[in-house]
């Protein structure tokens, strides 16, 4: 049966006038039309009405070739392709509908109110066939059509399924700035639809639990169940919210109240709940159930993906692991789209057009994972080597994700999910290493740990390396990016300062209008082929490339944190070693205790290392000079903690007891930032920007005193560092300021 609201809209938008004077064979056709239009626009439809109604509706376009022509001819005809797909699309045969819109679009090539309604639809229809690449496509047209020629409801439907696009995606924020848009056209509508108000306020809290807002998600979640609608669905997401809080009673209790002839996946939901109570037979027995719909044909093809995932955490728990990963190779299957390799073996390489991104990075983490089990179980080098083909993978859909994200804020919420595949790949590649420690495992372990980080920052660079060359259109949308970048920024700081809650909203509504704008000029950049290739490319510089980039006295130090355990990376132009700490809880300790020290530093007191000093020289420092002889520039990719970490201030052993008495340190977010996109080849540096700790009279400016003056200096120091392309020299070779020498030297040699 059709939707009330697909009704609603088509009557507003494409009903028809009757005709004036008609002849004989035109009036056939006529009454054919208007009998189906009737049938079309009845208020309590039925599937034998919609039947009727399509078989008029071909008649008409099978008849209409064939008369002769005259005024409202091709207005018929675009009229009935149109109201057709909206028939076959309110009844689930999705493919038809596609084919009618698609065809109806070809007829009528302007971008007018008909042309929106029919992308609008055509967007929805090929999101419910899981085809995310042309859902996006129809939906950005029409999003890109002026608001004269947009209804309401068309408009609600837009934003509605755009915001699932981004949701699914992973773009949770932006999903909640459409949802809200949707819903306030709806608002303004009066009376109120209140089933289309509780769906988007239903979309709106499943963001906030995917964006790990749980309470946020309870809590809209409870007020929506006071209205009595949809509760099928609010109860499903209920339990699913109190599963991410691992409540599982409390989840079961949810997902029990859903209607599973209506909501199969709620079986899934509940299999996994059970399991995670060490039910593992009430699992099964679930899990089994779901199937059993499966071979009926009333299931979503995602769901039954979940099914076989959820199946292999209970074969993976019970070690047969074989058979674990069986189910999960039939999940990457169904997560995939375009990849069918039932070899377990085997992974998909191209993620182009694929739906359930995040499903499928979960499929192939934890087929890398299971590998690696088996290996431990039957230590066979094979089942090593499929584990670091499936991280590979894992890692290469990571980078596609991130790259198709359209704000910071989403690439950060993902960089926060995706640290197991990092660990994991690097811990396949040191294992490597070990048995074949004249391959290049430890080439390819150092740069997937490098791969992991500053990627934003990264690719913020070459965004703006990109602009400098840019002209007419593509010039005009850089400057509007970089300008709601800024206002974003500038809303961002306002919602810092703190607000009433009203005018928190109109900086939540204003934030959000900003995001979707910025959204849609990164997709009118992408239509530029080299900007597209900028975004996409996975490429980084090798092991070779920066060894290059070094000079004869100098050493890369790159740290890692991963499982405990502090991994530390020391490249020269010739050598690479790595170096790990297992005790990386203690080290922590060591660390923030050395900070401590350097503040609680008297004025006429000798500043002295100590047990905690010589220790953090063993463990950070010595490996380094002893990777590294003879250099006297260290170029430091900190990791975790030891952002916070000086490493000129740690002794330096011997005679020479801190570290920057003898060595120049610099910082980096990552090594790929040795050669900063816009820097000469040369490695010289385009500009520079110094700062000086504190303003005084003598300036003239007539500043004030910055409070905490030496501590903002370092940090604006080492934030700088990062940004020229060839590394600046030792902070303690700083000039002193006003007969002040550099904070950490000041801070060490006081007497």
């Amino acid at each position: 049966m059709m939707p009330k609201i697909l009704l609603l809209l088509a009557a507003l938008i494409c009903g028809y006038t009757p005709f004036a004077d008609p002849d004989e064979p035109v009036a056939g056709v006529l009454a054919l039309y208007r009998r189906a239009d009737q049938s079309f626009r009845l208020p309590t439809n039925t599937p034998a009405t919609d039947s009727a109604a399509i078989a008029d509706y071909d008649a008409v376009i099978r008849l209409l070739p064939t008369l002769p022509d005259f005024k409202e001819k091709d207005t018929l005809l675009i009229h009935s392709w149109l109201n057709k797909g909206i028939l076959l699309d309110g009844d689930g045969d999705y493919s038809r509908a596609v084919a009618a819109y698609r065809t109806m679009m070809d007829l009528h090539p302007q971008k007018d109110s008909v042309a929106f309604v029919a992308m609008v639809f055509a967007g929805g229809a090929y999101y419910n066939l899981n085809n995310f690449d042309s859902a996006v496509y129809f939906l950005r047209i029409a999003d890109g059509i002026p608001a004269a020629y947009r209804n309401d409801d068309s408009q609600v439907r837009l934003y509605n399924t755009l915001g699932v696009l981004y949701h699914d995606n992973g773009n949770y924020q932006l999903g909640v700035n459409y949802f809200n848009r949707a819903l306030r056209v709806l608002e303004s509508k009066k009376p109120l639809d209140t089933i289309s108000a509780v769906n988007l306020q239903t979309n709106i809290a499943t963001s906030f639990y995917r964006l790990g807002s749980y309470g946020d998600a309870l809590a809209l979640y409870k007020k929506i169940l006071g209205y009595r609608l949809s509760t099928n669905f609010i109860y499903q997401n209920m339990g699913r919210t109190y599963t991410a809080l691992q409540q599982y009673p409390d989840a079961l209790n949810a997902f029990r109240r859903v209607d599973v002839s209506k909501v199969p996946a709620a079986l899934n939901e509940m299999a996994y709940a059970q399991w995670r109570l060490h039910r593992t037979d009430s699992g099964v027995w679930y899990l089994d159930r779901f199937r059993a719909m499966e071979e009926k044909g009333k299931v979503n093809p995602l769901d039954v993906g979940i099914n076989h995932q959820y199946r292999a955490d209970i074969l993976t728990g019970q070690q047969r692991y074989p058979a674990a990963l069986n189910e999960l190779q039939q999940a990457i299957i169904h997560f995939s789209r375009g990849f069918g390799n039932p070899d377990v073996l085997s992974n998909p390489s191209n993620f182009t057009g694929a739906f359930a991104y995040f499903r499928l990075f979960d499929a192939l983490l934890q087929k890398a994972q299971v590998l690696q089990l088996l290996y431990k179980s039957d230590p066979k080098e094979s089942w090593l080597q499929a584990s670091w083909q499936a991280y590979t993978a894992a890692l290469s859909l990571l980078r596609y994700i991130e790259k198709s994200y359209d704000s910071d804020e989403a690439k950060l919420f993902l960089k926060m999910k995706s640290a197991g595949v990092y660990d994991g790949a690097l811990a396949v590649c040191l294992r490597l290493h070990r048995l074949h420690p004249d391959g290049d495992w430890l080439e390819q372990a150092f740069l997937i740990s490098e791969k992991s980080k500053a990627t934003i920052i990264f690719a913020n660079l070459q965004e703006n390396a990109f602009m400098t060359g840019l002209s007419g259109a593509d010039e005009q949308a850089m400057k509007e990016v970089r300008n709601i970048k800024y206002n974003i920024a500038r809303l961002n700081v306002q919602s810092e300062e703190g607000a009433d809650s009203a005018r928190m909203a109109g900086i939540d509504r204003q934030r959000g209008e900003y995001e979707i704008r910025l959204s849609r000029l990164q997709k009118q950049l992408e239509q530029n082929n080299a900007y597209y290739k900028l975004k996409y490319k996975d490429e980084g510089p090798g092991l070779k490339d920066l060894q290059r980039q070094l000079g004869g006295d100098q050493a890369l130090v790159s740290y890692y944190a991963a499982e405990g355990s502090l991994h530390s990376f020391v490249l020269t132009h010739n050598s690479i070693h790595h170096n790990i700490d297992d005790s990386i809880a203690s080290l922590q300790g060591d660390v923030e205790a050395w900070l401590d020290m350097l503040k609680v530093t008297e004025n006429g007191r000798r500043f002295r290392p100590g047990e905690v000093g010589a220790r953090l020289y063993r463990r950070l420092v010595k490996p380094v000079q002893d990777a590294a002889p003879g250099m006297n520039e260290w170029i430091v990719v900190p990791d975790g903690f030891l952002y916070y970490l000086p490493f000129e201030s740690l002794p330096g052993g011997g005679d020479n007891d801190y570290v920057l008495r003898t060595m120049t340190v610099s910082y980096r977010w990552s090594s790929r930032m040795l050669s900063v996109p816009g820097a000469g080849g040369d490695g010289k540096v385009a500009g520079i920007l110094s700062f000086a700790p504190f303003v005084h009279s003598a300036g003239g400016a007539g500043f004030a005193r910055l409070p905490a003056e030496w501590g903002r200096a370092w940090q604006g120091y080492r934030v700088l560092s990062t940004s020229t392309a060839a590394p600046p020299r030792a902070i303690s070779s700083i000039p002193s300021i006003n007969g002040r020498s550099s904070t950490w030297r000041r801070m060490l040699c006081r007497r």
